[in-house]
């Protein structure tokens, strides 16, 4: 949400979840628009389906976005966990911000407070988890699989990307800055 007004001067739309926007000072005449949990939008082309993710902010989502050239998308950071399965899904875009074993070790040695720890892991998606959640959903429609908002210190994005290309036969990207992956379906 940090640069939503950035976008609202631009004239670029931007919708939240009323929790969202309660929790951010917006000037009156710049607010995003409120969109609902599993209620269907329709915003140009896109199909956008908002559910509700566990984070430690007010009523944070998740997103399923159709589009015809790229098929159904999952968009889902910003949480630690997710109780939906979801169905034909061509492409992930899914937090896996830390390693368990990694956050553990940086607490032993000190150069992790355990209160920062306790946080990390009721805000944030560790790479089991992760791992969980695409093992207990129907893969077989899937293209991508993109690893999103890995921590610098508590990650290893070869490693989460090694485990999660095993676990689902998948092509996996790991998000970093200047990198593109192509969505169109049709280019598959």
């Amino acid at each position: 949400m940090r640069f939503v007004e950035q976008y609202l001067d631009a004239g670029i739309p931007a919708y939240c979840s009323e929790g969202a926007k309660d929790s951010f000072l917006f000037r009156k005449s710049l607010r995003p628009e409120v969109i609902q949990a599993k209620k269907p939008y329709v915003i140009g082309n896109f199909k956008i389906i908002a559910f509700n993710v566990q984070h430690d902010c007010l009523q944070p989502f998740g997103y399923v976005i159709s589009h015809p050239e790229s098929g159904n998308i999952v968009f889902l950071t910003d949480s630690y966990y997710s109780k939906y399965k979801f169905a034909n899904i061509n492409h992930y875009l899914i937090e896996s911000n830390f390693a368990d074993e990694i956050v553990k070790q940086r607490v032993e040695n000190g150069s992790l407070n355990p209160a920062a720890a306790n946080r990390l892991k009721t805000s944030h998606m560790s790479i089991d988890t992760c791992a969980q959640l695409l093992a207990a959903n129907d893969l077989s429609k899937v293209k991508n699989i993109v690893l999103i908002h890995l921590s610098s210190r508590n990650s290893n994005a070869k490693d989460f990307q090694k485990q999660i290309t095993c676990l689902t036969g998948k092509k996996v990207t790991v998000a970093d800055s200047g990198i593109e992956v192509d969505f169109n379906l049709n280019s598959f």
